[in-house]
């Protein structure tokens, strides 16, 4: 396997990518978790010194199979667990930089999600605030496949470590997991900030309202408005070259909820139709796999509401309820009304 670097001002990487170092971190982690950093980086054919420069990125297809292969030389458990607590503010640059100099937990988390595409595109956080109760998602815009298994429960880890680094003060809270739950669990399972759910529509940690009003050790108003302008400029560089893939997929769906079909995209991308499949194959993906993928983030997402299946279905565009389940059961393991009755049986 060979490991494909870029710098992030190259051009010739249209998929998302990731920060090398992070793969760096992956590395050390493996090595913490009973694996070999020298090994994993041997197979790898990239150097140490390579992954370590601040604006090198890794393609997000060859970042998986880093972690897929970290997590075969090393313990899983080991491997999500180091990985996770070993995560830091300030290794997100200047997101991280203006992140900890907010003035509270809430301002901190707003901030990360806005411009958490400058870290990379594969994710997406969303803050969703009730009346008593907080809950940060974590969605995966990108199927992370078997590499899943080690990068969502790392990352959620890695959210409640820093929070609790940045406050102080230790965060209590439930975590959710849309996954089965995995065979190394229950040996950890002490460790946990609360209860911990699996088989859920998403990936979340749910905690008290009140704890978004906690004032941060780090807060800097000077840092926070100098940092924030600079991540500004960089969203907007961003924003103007993002990739045909990034386009298409925020016109899938039309303002109405419904689905865009090819035909209607690609003329609002100003291209025929012919062109835009193209253009996507020579990214690597297609219309309908776009399109797939995000199906399954929004079926999640409404079924935690109060629609119904065919409500679901209907909004998602399939013909009835029978094929979208069987696509649900596609993308989960199991149907609809199983995901929402697991969840609602761990609720209590």
């Amino acid at each position: 396997m060979v490991l494909r670097t870029w710098m992030r001002s190259s051009p010739d990487c249209p998929e998302p990518t990731v920060p090398a170092a992070f793969m760096l971190h992956m590395a050390v982690a493996c090595e913490a978790a009973g694996g070999s950093k020298a090994r994993l980086l041997e197979e790898l054919e990239v150097s140490e010194d390579c992954l370590a420069e601040p604006e090198r990125r890794v393609a997000l297809h060859d970042a998986l199979r880093i972690v897929e292969r970290a997590a075969a030389l090393s313990s899983v458990s080991g491997l999500v667990l180091t990985f996770g607590m070993s995560a830091s503010v300030t290794r997100f640059g200047p997101v991280g930089f203006a992140a900890m100099s907010c003035a509270t937990l809430g301002d901190a988390i707003v901030t990360s999600i806005r411009y958490a595409s400058l870290i990379s595109s594969m994710l997406r956080l969303h803050l969703r605030v009730t009346d008593d109760v907080a809950a940060l998602e974590l969605e995966e815009v990108f199927p992370f496949g078997a590499a899943g298994e080690v990068i969502i429960p790392s990352l959620l880890i890695g959210l409640w470590h820093v929070g609790q680094m940045l406050t102080g003060r230790p965060l209590v809270g439930d975590v959710e997991f849309n996954a089965p739950e995995p065979a190394y669990f229950k040996e950890h399972a002490g460790i946990a900030p609360g209860e911990v759910r699996f088989n859920q529509p998403v990936n979340r940690l749910l905690f008290e309202r009140a704890l978004l009003d906690l004032p941060l050790l780090t807060a800097d108003q000077s840092t926070a408005r100098s940092t924030r302008e600079q991540c500004e400029q960089a969203l907007r560089a961003l924003n103007s070259a993002a990739t045909l893939v990034e386009r298409v997929q925020r016109s899938l769906f039309n303002a109405d909820g419904q689905v865009c079909s090819a035909r209607l995209l690609a003329r609002q991308l100003g291209m025929s139709e012919r062109t835009l499949k193209r253009r996507l194959a020579e990214q690597n993906t297609s219309y309908t796999e776009l399109l797939d993928g995000a199906r399954r983030t929004r079926a999640l997402e409404l079924l935690r509401s109060s629609a119904s299946v065919e409500e679901v279905s209907a909004l998602l565009g399939y013909s009835d309820a029978a094929n979208f389940t069987r696509a649900f059961r596609r993308w989960t393991g199991q149907s609809p009304r199983a995901l929402r009755q697991n969840g609602r049986s761990a609720r209590g």
